[in-house]
């Protein structure tokens, strides 16, 4: 049983920009469980904020997740893609209000060697944040 992660961020902040970007991998193994794992997760985000006035900004941020399980009964995928993208008001330095539309694209397998399955989704929401 192991379990192994690694994460690597480059971020470049200016007065008006912040550009970021961040790749992640983990690799899993589970050879006692009843049906014996071996994970492999990476993905990557990337991120772009532009301060236009003193208080508000627009946020790009789009996202990939790759995980494969190999199983002792079969193989199973399930990848996920993601563009979020809206404007944030700062309410004070620390606290954020930010209305959001983001949109995903999903591709997985449910049963080990079965079809791959596609599923989209659009998401509008509202939300606070608050810097810790």
């Amino acid at each position: 049983i192991y379990d192994a992660r690694g994460r690597f961020v480059v971020e470049r902040v200016t007065p008006t920009w912040v550009v970021g970007t961040e790749f992640m991998i983990r690799r899993a193994s589970n050879p006692e469980a009843i049906v014996s794992t071996d994970e492999t997760w990476w993905g990557t985000l990337v991120l772009m904020h532009w301060r236009f006035a003193p208080r508000w900004g627009w946020t790009l941020r789009g996202d990939y997740l790759d995980r494969a399980m190999e199983r002792t009964n079969g193989d199973t995928v399930q990848r996920t893609g993601a563009i979020l993208t809206g404007p944030i008001f700062s309410i004070t330095e620390r606290l954020r209000l930010r209305a959001a539309y983001e949109f995903t694209i999903e591709d997985h397998r449910d049963t080990p060697g079965g079809p791959l399955l596609r599923d989209y989704q659009h998401v509008f929401g509202v939300g606070l944040s608050h810097e810790f």
